[in-house]
């Protein structure tokens, strides 16, 4: 029988996965894009449409996640690292969003601001979500050094 943290797990893990996915795809994409410019020039139309189309899903899969992971979460008021890391998490990745849904509008030109915020935003997002995941996780398995049955689930 599941309890219901641990339903409330499987439940967010599934998006948590294709957002970790997606995440890994825009980044490299991007990075390609920007870095090999006419080396990968063959391919560069493409590697754009899979920037776009997989920071689109992003989008949309952050707010399913968010959807799942804040009803479990958002009465959690002594874990403040955790909510804050979580806060400006979520300020990065709109700012990072936001300028790559303007990007997608409009061509960035490279070292313009709004670029730079897509850019700085969206390496940000990365390292602030892996901090805040890694917070969450310790306190997690420090709960599980305390009772191995509350760790198994």
């Amino acid at each position: 029988m599941e309890t219901e943290t641990g339903l409330g797990a499987d439940r967010a893990r599934r998006p948590l996965v294709w957002l970790l996915w997606l995440t890994s795809i825009a980044t490299a994409t991007g990075t390609f894009i920007y870095t090999y410019p006419s080396t990968l020039e063959s391919v560069r139309q493409v590697m754009i449409w899979t920037h776009d189309l997989s920071g689109d899903l992003l989008i949309a899969i952050v707010v399913l996640y968010l959807a799942l992971h804040l009803p479990r979460t958002w009465r959690m008021w002594k874990r403040v690292l955790s909510r804050w890391s979580g806060y400006v998490a979520v300020l990065i990745l709109a700012v990072a969003a936001g300028s790559g849904l303007y990007g997608q509008l409009v061509v960035l030109e490279p070292n313009t601001m709004i670029w730079q915020a897509h850019l700085v935003g969206s390496v940000a997002w990365v390292v602030l979500g892996s901090f805040h995941a890694a917070v969450g996780l310790r306190r997690r398995w420090k709960a599980a050094e305390r009772d191995p049955e509350a760790g198994a689930r």
